[in-house]
């Protein structure tokens, strides 16, 4: 599980394809670059301490992170074959990220992690957590939003 402030939602457009994605903010960035992003969210937090999504005006996060060759999940594969992005993690679709808040007290105990098939991911019991969020697409207005489960 990585911490929500590393990542970074966006909403990617090739070939005319609209695909709502997370990933870590240097990915979303060479993505950007490719001119692939058409939206791009930052994940922060409310007063109540609830999880929602900040449309960017200019994507600028930190690249310094270097590409890697370590295994990557199909979505990143196919985004990496139709752009030339070189990726330094997999990247995820929005509607299979889950953020986990395991108290209500910081914003550095807001942990993400990924299912492949949209159900929780690594089999992690709900009533566990403090609170659970997903990512969900708006329909018709191109946007994205964390709902709590």
């Amino acid at each position: 599980m990585v911490k929500a402030e590393k990542l970074a939602a966006a909403l990617v457009v090739i070939d005319d394809e609209e695909l709502f994605v997370t990933g870590h903010t240097s990915d979303i960035q060479r993505m950007d670059i490719a001119g692939v992003v058409d939206l791009a969210w930052d994940i922060k937090l409310d007063n109540g301490h609830r999880p929602y999504l900040v449309a960017k005006k200019r994507v600028c996060f930190d690249i310094t992170e270097e590409p890697s060759d370590s295994p990557k999940n199909d979505l990143t594969r196919m985004i990496t074959a139709k752009t030339g992005v070189k990726f330094a993690h997999s990247v995820h679709p929005l509607v299979q990220t889950y953020l986990f808040r395991e108290t209500a007290v910081f914003w550095g105990d807001l942990g993400v992690d990924f299912s492949e098939d949209a159900g929780l991911p690594c089999g992690k019991n709900a009533q566990d957590y403090y609170a659970v969020y997903r990512g969900c697409i708006l329909p018709n207005n191109r946007g994205a939003k964390l709902v709590r489960l």
